[in-house]
């Protein structure tokens, strides 16, 4: 308890800054301060409000403070402020008040204190001191060194303690002494007399740092600086001068092998350009001193001249030097930050625009791309930038660079275009093939620094001369110039070999007696090593010597190079075993090869010396590492200290790497790790960003789809939670596992040391599911999607375009415009471009969603759309391309040439590629609109193309994939894999998808053209896909855009209910339902026991259908019932046929039945109207199906005909005629309607207009069964066979033989296809191959009717039984379900949970026992909110209605009816419902007489949440307002005014309101309507509060401790919290059961 930073709970949130005392020891404590605050408080003392000087400490020197303290006081009569004297009561408050009455604020500076100032924990008193004092007292700050390490200003102070005080010279207290004291007072009365900015930076800057929290090159880069030789490299200068003035390029590559001194030469630049100071450097080691001697003799430089030639100034506004060896200095998001960092001290305002533009939070956890844009394409992009002079940011060691592929794409090459040109940028690079490529595919200017070029070679010379002059003591100086030219030779041209010169003299020079050097020493007896080869050769064998053999050596260097950062010698003496002092003198003994950071970690001296180690042939066998060894020794060492940072972020690579997979996946596996990793990192951003390590880590080492794990998969999916609070963890895990799961995660799982909610079953997405979210708006098809960073764009044949977010799912905007279809759209930067058939293509602003252009001039739909830059391309049903201007709408080009509509068009580098239904693709040149080459392979229409660097993709109807070389046009690879047209192709670096009418999204290796993936879930064709990254989107005609991961191995597919239309047997979830004589009987299928017979037909059940908790039957008894499959009760007995009822089917609200009186009739519940008799049929309807959206019916009869019907408008659409006998059976899909006939044909008919397609003929006897499945048209005969065709041709493609007997009835499910026969079997095929699975036996009697979902089958038979299959092993199978539709809404009542589903239906259930109670029937509309109160029950309904039952019984009680459109929020208090609606308005009702006693009408949006409390009712509206109302007067008291996005909840908590906005939470006095202060605020917020907070959108807070984080937005009203349980529903209707743990 003496630390508050470990309270927690009430404690923690109501007395955070309360003074305490440590009273553990009552005999030592210090009490007199205690009794000082309980005499002052009791006195109303206030402290004194004037001072001197305030000290800030760290506790270490707290007993010193108190003494300088008392000595500045009495000695020199300065008043001090210090905490144990002056802090009364709130902690924050006192010592802000002490700063801000200070006229000097003393810090006391140690090491632990300016790590705490750097640490970025705002809940550190030192951190809100420094950071109050920065603000306010910048310049009267004072800083007194208390250890001797704070004296060294330019090397230990570092962060944001040093930015903060970049002017300070600091005070010597290190010793404390009389004039050290004497020193101090004077400081602070000289800065009392005489103030003066502590720093260079501004108050924003400041605050800026910290968010920012950039790494620094600096050391590094000064450390190159150091090692320029005056008068070298000046031809490299007169290159980069010349590209400077020409202003040809804003891009300059600096090309040069490994050593050859590119980094020395960007180091100078940055030098010469102002941006790296290396004047007053303190040098420590020998290599530095040398260094800087040699520089000063070579005279001081007068910057960019040589003798007599003027050269450009070349201002540097930034730079970045990336390091292999260095994680942080390797990363490329680093480096945009330090380059962000750099330009606001570089560049006037710039950190005003990253203030005003840019939000800080999550910027880690951005894409490389969009990072760049955020921090520097936009903010540069600013106006008030326009007129700065031209400057260069300078990128060094390209190579090295984590991810140098990805930098040269998104980066360097974006530069040319997105950043203005004032700002250039140059990089030095080895020229390693996949960069020389892309610098060429490019075309970037690049100068290649040749090894034996004149002019290195002269440099070279010179440089040694250099060394060799530096050296009198060492070497004659009477032939410097010869020995140069020799040694020059040697060097091979490389820099780095001249680097080890000057040791490797000095050795010769101690083996001759410290005699000079002459020439002949230097000349003979290979005094000097040949070449670097040479010199690692010598210098690595000098210390296997030195070492003691291969054991030392070899366990020394080969964790060196195999580490991915700097080791300690603490790190290398665990790792090796050896004691602290043995490794420190072994890597004293290898002091000439490594480097030795500030921090006194060492590394090789470049990397090319790890080249030269790891391989074999160059080092040989006995100066060679086995790099392997080197990751297994550090693996260990990770293994065994996992407290460490270091420890946690390389554990698993080493691991890999070593080859001890099993070892790595242990890890993965082991939830106390895995904790300790996420944790890493004092706020979200750097923990966000250290779990994206851990998955880039398991992604480049192939192991985060690996079966043995699913950590990885779900640390990507819980990434949001896990970095807001790592504490999460185990919520996640038992969110997407389960308690009863075997995962590894959860058999090891350590619930939090807080107060936790934990998830009571899996509620969230499994770990290893590929689908991320399903974005629901469309109203009709999604034709078109693209991604660009987080944005999704998605064009549909509703005319609108949508910008969604791809992390959260949420939609942002709805662009309207159009008025026919978007088949196409585009994002590039802040544009996103659409086509559609209404012939235009229209521009939008991506942020503001403003049409900016309407671009026309195409005479027929525009079907693509692709923009670059400032060019946009279009193709259009009119055979032509156009390219157009993105900025002015200007049409540039007109490219003909096709001779059928341009279906598709691509565009990347200025080569533009486009499609057309002609089978040909052309590609043209942007610039010139010349064509270049026209190619041919595809043997039907051409949907799609794609281009990145020189590879084209293209997909056509003849189902294939081609991958195509752009710059030659041969054709390398064909994909064959989908079954149906490819309409959408997509490709980012080796990965190409595709989406096809076959409704998948497949995934494909672009280098070797082999299937990866095939992501199913979309239940219609598949329009379009876009890829980035891991992501992929697609989007369907089943009005959905989907998100995937695209490297996932494994589907888990989410399997929906089908609607089964069948006649004697019905099977949906665990139900099964089948027709018995006169009764209708339940069965679980999963037990296999029969649950309940339902008795109420007086003759034969002919037919049966489920869905949901509704069974319809039909009977002979010319009566159609229905009934609740839950409690078996009869809830409706529909009469008025003249005749039996041969076949039932229902969809949602409405059943269909068709009867022997020749009729069909047709009853929607949603309406409570009577049935709807459709008339048309001469004879008797024998079969009846609904069409997937319940507006079309389709029925089939003896009259031989099939008619369609409108159930809308009540008519008939369409009599098809064709059949010569009756129709037994009849099926519809979208469009397509199949009926079968006695007259032993299959039809096929267009259910739009009603036009016959195809007769299938090859049956030779009666039609019983049809049904159809995508594509797949099944029937089955009394000629005993069952036949497949191909829906769209007509084909016959499978005649499945095996019945001896007629076949009755058929099913389709996926590839599996289900027959019964009147032979007493069922039998089960291979739908692609027609081969037969299994023989089902035991039926006694013919089998009447069969249905299938997933793996389970149903079979019903005049034997008088029903049977469960296992479609699998034919054995019989056994599920148990709750509600069998969405959950909207929940509420609690005693011991009874209340829940409303979109199954029409409330339930009852008993909490502790999970039974359910009852089942509330009679409520057709689906329940949106619910409310209890005093043993009420109420709900809104989206029929506009409110509605209220018995608790206790489930008795309706009072329907109040007056709103006009969807209920979505009631209350109850006493006698008095409230209820809000969509109508705008809040109305309040009389519970027990059920009349309407007021209507509040203001709201000028939705109303969306009621409250009320002591008669006071509180609403929420889609308006961003909050209004309060009289329940009793009906007047409105205040408006409350505030939120900028809707409100979405409000509750009421005493005399507290709460409204909840995506904004943010904010509360309110009920009494007058002021919002809280933020005191108030803190106040209020008790943790014994019922009410459910939502932070985010997507995150609920326990107030005593953790929360839990869904991945889909809350629904407030659908939401509620009771004691210790929470009742969460979100955006996809998913409820999340949640158990306060303590």
């Amino acid at each position: 308890m003496v630390f508050q930073k470990a309270w927690h709970g009430a404690l923690s949130y109501n007395m955070a800054n309360q003074l305490h005392f440590d009273y553990c020891d009552p005999e030592t404590s210090e009490v007199c301060y205690l009794i000082e605050q309980f005499k002052d408080k009791v006195n109303g003392k206030k402290r004194d409000q004037d001072f001197d000087a305030f000290i800030s400490h760290e506790w270490g020197v707290h007993k010193i403070a108190k003494q300088l303290a008392i000595r500045l006081e009495k000695e020199y009569k300065l008043k001090i402020w210090l905490d144990e004297k002056q802090v009364m009561g709130d902690v924050d408050q006192s010592m802000a008040e002490g700063i801000d009455g200070s006229k000097i604020f003393l810090v006391l500076a140690t090491k632990k204190y300016m790590r705490k100032v750097n640490s970025g924990d705002r809940r550190d008193n030192c951190l809100k001191e420094f950071s109050q004092a920065s603000s306010l007292r910048a310049d009267r700050i004072v800083v007194a060194a208390m250890e001797e390490d704070m004296l060294e200003t330019a090397t230990q102070w570092t962060g944001r303690f040093q930015l903060a005080l970049t002017r300070q010279e600091p005070v010597n207290l290190s010793t404390i002494s009389d004039e050290a004291i004497e020193r101090l007072a004077e400081a602070i009365c000289r800065r009392i007399d005489t103030p003066e900015a502590s720093s260079d930076l501004t108050p924003l800057m400041r605050d800026i740092y910290p968010r920012l929290c950039p790494c620094n090159s600096d050391v590094w880069a000064k450390g190159k600086a150091a090692k320029f030789t005056q008068g070298t490299r000046s031809w490299i200068l007169d290159e980069l001068c010349n590209w400077y003035t020409s202003e040809k390029s804003k891009v300059f590559i600096l090309l040069g092998d490994g050593g050859v001194g590119k980094s020395v030469i960007m180091a100078e630049l940055c030098h010469r350009g102002d941006a790296l100071r290396i004047g007053t450097e303190a040098c420590h080691d020998q290599t530095d001193k040398i260094n800087k001697l040699r520089r000063k003799s070579s005279r001081i430089r007068s910057l960019w001249r040589r003798s007599a030639k003027e050269r450009p100034f070349i201002s540097v506004a930034a730079f970045h030097f990336f390091r292999h060896d260095d994680g942080t200095a390797a990363s490329p998001t680093e480096a945009i930050l330090s380059i962000a960092w750099q330009l606001c001290r570089a560049i006037p305002g710039f950190d005003e625009v990253l203030e005003e533009e840019v939000n800080f939070e999550g910027l880690r956890a951005k894409s490389l791309a969009d990072l760049f844009k955020t921090l520097l394409v936009v903010p540069l992009s600013n106006p008030r930038f326009k007129s700065t002079p031209r400057q260069v940011v300078v990128l060094d060691a390209l190579d090295e660079c984590s991810k140098s592929d990805e930098l040269l794409r998104k980066v360097v090459r974006a530069w040319k275009e997105a950043i203005p040109t004032w700002l250039s940028l140059v990089v030095s690079t080895r020229p390693e093939a996949e960069i020389e490529r892309a610098i060429n595919n490019i075309s970037l200017d690049n100068t290649v620094l040749e090894l034996q070029n004149e002019e290195n070679s002269r440099d070279i010379k010179l440089h040694i001369v250099h060394l060799l002059e530096d050296m009198k003591d060492i070497v004659e100086q009477d032939d410097v110039r010869e020995c140069a030219e020799f040694l020059s030779e040697r060097s091979e041209g490389l820099f780095l070999w001249a680097s080890f010169l000057p040791e490797t003299l000095k050795r010769a020079h101690e083996k001759k007696h410290n005699g000079q050097l002459t020439m002949r020493d230097i000349l003979e007896n290979d005094a000097i090593p040949n070449g670097l080869g040479g010199m690692f050769d010598e210098y690595f064998e000098r210390l296997y010597d030195k070492v003691g053999g291969a054991d030392v050596y070899k366990a020394l260097l080969a964790p060196i190079v195999a580490a991915r950062e700097p080791l300690s010698v603490k790190q290398l003496s665990v790792a090796l075993g050896k004691s602290h002092n043995e490794m420190a003198d072994i890597v004293d003994d290898a002091r000439n090869l490594l480097y030795k950071g500030s921090d006194g970690r060492v590394a090789l001296i470049h990397k090319r010396m790890a080249d030269w180690l790891s391989n074999r042939e160059l080092s040989g066998s006995r100066l060679s590492v086995d790099v392997t060894m080197g990751h297994a020794h550090l693996a260990e060492y990770c293994r065994g200290t996992q407290d460490s940072e270091f420890a946690l972020r390389h554990a698993i690579f080493h691991c890999v790497k070593s080859g001890e997979l099993g070892k790595a996946f242990a890890l993965l596996n082991n939830f106390t790790w895995v904790k300790r990793v996420i944790s890493i990192g004092s706020d979200e951003d750097q923990r966000h960003a250290t779990i994206g390590y851990l998955l880039r880590d398991c992604a480049e080492l192939g192991i985060n789809f690996a079966p043995e794990s699913d950590t990885p998969r779900l640390l990507s999916k819980a990434v949001h939670a896990l970095s807001f609070d790592p504490n999460e963890l185990a919520s996640q895990v038992l969110a997407r596992f389960g308690h009863d799961s075997k995962n590894p995660l959860v058999l090891s799982m350590e619930p939090p040391d807080a107060p936790w909610l934990d998830p009571l079953y899996a509620s969230l997405p499994h770990a290893r599911d590929p689908l991320q979210h399903v974005l629901i708006g469309h109203s009709s098809g999604v034709m078109s999607v693209a991604i660009q960073d987080d944005t999704i764009v998605s064009g549909g044949a509703d005319n609108t375009v949508r910008i969604w977010n791809a992390k959260t799912g949420r939609e942002q905007r709805v662009l309207e415009g159009h008025n026919d279809s978007v088949k196409s759209v585009a994002i590039d930067g802040d544009i996103i471009v659409s086509g559609s058939d209404d012939e235009t293509v229209r521009t939008w602003n991506a942020k503001t969603g403003e049409e900016q252009h309407v671009l026309k001039g195409h005479t027929d739909a525009v079907r693509s759309v692709a923009i670059e830059g400032d060019l946009i391309v279009s193709g259009s049903w009119d055979e032509t391309v156009r390219t157009w201007n993105a900025k002015t709408g200007e049409e540039q080009h007109v490219l003909k040439g096709h001779s059928g509509p341009v279906s598709s068009v691509a565009i990347d580098r200025n080569v533009i590629v486009y499609g057309s239904w002609d089978e040909t693709m052309c590609i043209w040149n942007a610039k010139t609109g010349e064509e270049q080459h026209v190619l041919n392979g595809h043997f039907d229409m051409i949907n799609s193309v794609a281009i990145e660097g020189d590879t084209i993709v293209s997909g056509s109807n003849d189902q294939t994939v081609e991958i195509w070389n752009a710059t030659s046009g041969e054709e390398q690879h064909v994909l064959t894999g989908h079954f149906d047209s490819v309409y959408s192709v997509a490709i980012e670096g080796d990965i190409i998808v595709s989406g096809s009418e076959d409704k998948t999204v497949r995934i494909w290796d672009a280098k070797t053209g082999v299937e990866q993936h095939v992501l199913e879930g979309h239940s219609e064709v598949v329009n379009s896909v876009a890829i980035q990254g891991d992501t992929i989107v697609s989007g369907s005609w089943d009005n959905t855009v989907r998100i995937w991961n695209a490297s996932s191995s494994e589907e888990e597919r989410n399997h929906e209910k089908h609607l089964v239309d069948v006649q004697e047997v019905a099977f949906e979830g665990d139900f099964i339902v089948y027709a018995n004589d006169e009764m209708v009987r339940i069965w679980d299928a999963r037990l296999g026991e029969e649950l309940r017979v339902l008795e109420g037909h007086y003759d034969t059940v002919a037919s049966v259908a489920i869905d949901g908790d509704l069974i319809v039957s039909g009977s002979w008894d010319e009566t159609v019932r229905t009934w609740s499959a839950r409690s078996g009760e009869q809830q409706h007995k529909l009469g008025g046929f003249w005749n039996s009822i041969n076949t039932v089917a229902i969809y949602e609200y409405s059943i269909v039945f068709g009867s022997r009186d020749n009729t069909v009739r047709f009853r929607r519940f949603i309406y409570d109207k009577e049935d709807i008799v459709l008339r048309g049929h001469l004879s008797v309807v024998n079969s009846v199906a609904i069409g997937n959206d319940g507006g079309i019916i389709v029925s089939g009869s003896d009259d031989k005909t099939v008619r369609i019907w409108d159930t809308w408008r009540e008519k008939e659409l369409h009599v098809l005629r064709g059949h010569f006998g009756a129709v037994y059976g009849v099926a519809i899909e979208g469009d397509v309607v199949v009926s079968g006939s006695c007259d032993k044909t299959v039809r096929i008919w267009n259910a739009k207009t009603g036009e016959e397609q195809r007769v299938l003929e090859g049956h030779t006897d009666e039609v019983n069964s049809v049904t159809i499945y995508g594509d797949m048209i099944v029937s089955g005969s009394d000629d005993k066979t069952v036949r497949i065709w191909n829906a769209e041709t007509g084909e016959e493609q499978r005649v499945l033989k095996g019945h001896t007997d007629a076949v009755s009835s058929v099913a389709i499910h996926s590839d599996m296809i289900v027959s019964g026969s009147n032979d007493n079997t069922v039998r089960i095929w291979n739908a692609e191959t027609g081969e037969g699975r299994q023989i089902l036996e035991g039926h006694s009697d013919r089998v009447n009717s069969v249905a299938i979902e997933g793996n389970m089958i149903v079979s019903g038979s005049d034997d008088e039984t029903v049977r469960i299959w296992n479609a699998d092993t034919g054995e019989e199978q056994h599920v148990l379900d709750s509600h069998c539709d969405w959950v909207f809404s929940v509420a609690i009542y005693g011991s009874r949970i209340v829940s409303g589903s979109d199954d029409n239906t409330v339930r009852v259930w008993d909490f502790e026992f999970g039974e359910e109670e009852y089942c509330i029937e009679g409520t057709p509309i689906s329940v949106q909110t619910l409310a209890t109160k005093d043993g009420a029950i109420v709900s809104g309904l989206s029929d506009g209605t409110v509605r209220t039952w018995s608790a206790e019984t489930g008795e309706k009680q009072h329907l109040f009816k007056g709103h006009s459109d969807w209920v979505v929020s009631v209350a109850i208090e006493n006698d008095i419902i409230v209820s809000g609606s969509h109508d705008m308005t809040v109305r309040v009702w009389n519970a027990k007489t059920g009349k309407e006693q007021h209507v509040f009408e203001g709201h000028s949006g939705r109303v969306s949440s009621v409250a009320i409390h002591g008669g006071i009712i509180v609403s929420g509206s889609w308006d961003m307002t909050v209004r309060i109302w009289d329940a009793k007067t009906g007047e409105p008291q205040h408006v409350l005014e505030g939120h900028t996005a809707a409100v979405e909840k409000v509750t009421i908590e005493g005399d507290t309101i709460i409204s909840q906005a995506s904004d943010r939470t904010r509360y309110w006095k009920l009494s007058s309507g002021k919002e809280l202060n933020a005191g108030e605020e803190r106040e209020f917020r008790d943790a014994a509060s019922n009410c459910l907070h939502v932070d985010g959108g997507t995150h609920v807070e326990s107030w005593e401790g953790v929360g839990f984080t869904t991945d889909s937005r809350i629904n407030f009203d659908a939401s509620i919290r009771c004691g210790d349980l929470y009742f969460v529903v979100d955006d996809r209707e998913m409820l999340h059961i949640l158990r306060g743990q303590r």
